[in-house]
């Protein structure tokens, strides 16, 4: 059974924890907050280890307390950057968690922020061996095709069940995941010292619990906290999830507010464009009409070559008009002045 902490008003810590400053009124509070779900307590004095001297605030009988004062602002720390990674990356965080109280918690925390998960036994090599997980991934993508056969005999399928599970198990939280993660969050250094390991050797940031009895050496962010109750790994994965999701979300709101910002650029150079082309046709049709009012106005008003042969025209005198020539002989026809001497 899993223990959910503070379902509802999960947003409104993550904001209060991120917001904090050593003067804030809002500490106290915190910290209760923390010890209400058992964060505190430590190991016995004989299990501790002499490298997390800093984080122990002092002991209760023959169980060491844990400084939560430090706690809180570790944990705002590892939020912040949180929030900041996954708001400007498109980020990939792996929750590791092998122990059995915390296997449904690691996995309802992953699936809540759309993340990834190990909450079976490492495989050694898992991040520094990819290709080679990468390739049973691809068996398991393998086998349900095969499964789909309905013609398999009834052992085959037994069997390729009984893989299938296996593989499942250990690779389901990691199967979608395409690449190696930026970040990895682990409940348990010790328990978790392969995959701290591997994490260090590909140079990927670690997130992790550090209890009375653990080895902080490997830990980028650590977070003084009880790593065996329910109820304090519970609140610290919501929280981290919660920052995941708020790193995201403000992903989106910006590639949101750049699309309109390119979508309104368009729109306006489309405008100017438009404006432009307009204008370069209105010139045109200016320039046109321009012309024309020149060649009216270098047009004389009246042609002087054809008033001085209208002129000239005017001045010749008028042919007389004689008899025509005939039309088959070509010869004048002779004239009668009998008349004139009579």
């Amino acid at each position: 059974m899993t223990t959910e902490v503070f379902n509802d008003q999960s947003i409104n810590y993550l904001e209060e924890f991120r917001n904090l400053t050593p003067e804030s009124t809002n500490k106290k509070q915190l910290i209760e907050l923390l010890m209400s779900v058992d964060a505190h307590y430590g190991h016995q004095r004989c299990r501790q280890n002499p490298l997390v001297n800093k984080y122990i605030y002092g002991t209760h009988g023959d169980v060491h307390v844990i400084n939560l004062t430090s706690t809180i602002f570790l944990l705002k720390k590892v939020l912040n950057d949180l929030v900041s990674i996954f708001s400007e990356n498109n980020a990939r965080l792996l929750f590791v968690g092998s122990k059995e109280q915390l296997e449904d918690i690691i996995k309802n925390a992953a699936d809540r922020c759309g993340q990834y998960y190990v909450n079976q036994r490492w495989f050694g090599g898992t991040m520094t061996n990819w290709q080679t997980i990468q390739k049973s991934i691809r068996k398991m993508n393998e086998i349900e095709k095969q499964l789909e056969n309905d013609q398999m005999s009834k052992k085959d399928r037994q069997n390729k069940l009984r893989v299938l599970a296996t593989l499942n198990k250990s690779l389901g939280g990691i199967r979608k995941m395409s690449n190696l993660p930026d970040l990895i969050f682990v409940t348990d250094t010790n328990r978790e010292k392969v995959a701290v390991a591997e994490a260090k050797k590909l140079g990927i940031p670690v997130i992790a619990l550090i209890d009375s009895n653990s080895n902080p050496i490997g830990a980028d962010y650590p977070i003084p906290c009880n790593d065996d109750s329910q109820k304090s790994v519970s609140l610290i994965c919501q929280l981290i999830s919660d920052a995941v999701l708020t790193g995201i979300e403000i992903a989106f709101e910006k590639r949101q507010k750049q699309k309109l910002e390119r979508e309104q650029q368009r729109k306006s150079f489309s405008e100017r464009k438009n404006f432009i082309q307009k204008d370069e046709q209105k010139e045109g049709a200016d320039e046109n009409s321009n012309e024309n009012v020149i060649k009216d106005e270098q047009k004389p008003l009246f042609d002087k070559d054809a008033q001085s042969s209208n002129n000239a025209a005017s001045a010749a005198p008028a042919k007389k008009s004689g008899p025509r020539k005939d039309m088959v002989t070509g010869r004048k026809p002779k004239q009668d002045n009998r008349g004139d001497r009579e």
